[in-house]
């Protein structure tokens, strides 16, 4: 698996599924944010996902490059810490094995997690997630 870290904007990622986290507190202006950049009515959005813990929303957009968004909720900002990071990155894997996608990035949460901490988090939860143990 390779992994590998951008700054490219979101509408420029040539991805099979980006991977969004995001906390309860204040999801309501960042889905707005993210709805502009996705080319997908807010209330669509604000009407599916509330950025609660183990929320789960996939998406379809039609304006960006990369052909699905997952959105995790992380639950309450307070609540985040680095093992929930990890824990929605593995439920994230997952959504990936899923739909058999070849290629999948993130969008760095916006945390109380320090970027290098909540990096790794991702890095490890996503990797953890894909793990399977198929011999006997």
């Amino acid at each position: 698996m390779k992994v590998s870290v951008t700054t490219l904007p979101l509408a420029q990622l040539d991805v099979d599924l980006l991977l969004v986290l995001m906390a309860e507190d204040g999801a309501e202006e960042k889905l707005g944010a993210l709805a502009e950049a996705l080319g997908a009515p807010r209330e669509r959005l604000t009407a599916d996902f509330a950025g609660k813990k183990e929320e789960t929303v996939l998406l379809y957009p039609e304006k960006v490059r990369a052909k699905r968004v997952a959105l995790l909720g992380l639950g309450p900002a307070a609540d985040v810490d680095a093992e929930q990071i990890r824990r929605a990155a593995a439920k994230g894997a997952g959504i990936a094995q899923e739909r058999k996608v070849a290629t999948a990035a993130f969008v760095l949460p916006d945390t109380s997690v320090p970027d290098e901490a909540a990096s790794q988090a991702l890095v490890e939860g996503f990797m953890l997630g894909c793990y399977r143990f198929l011999n006997y």
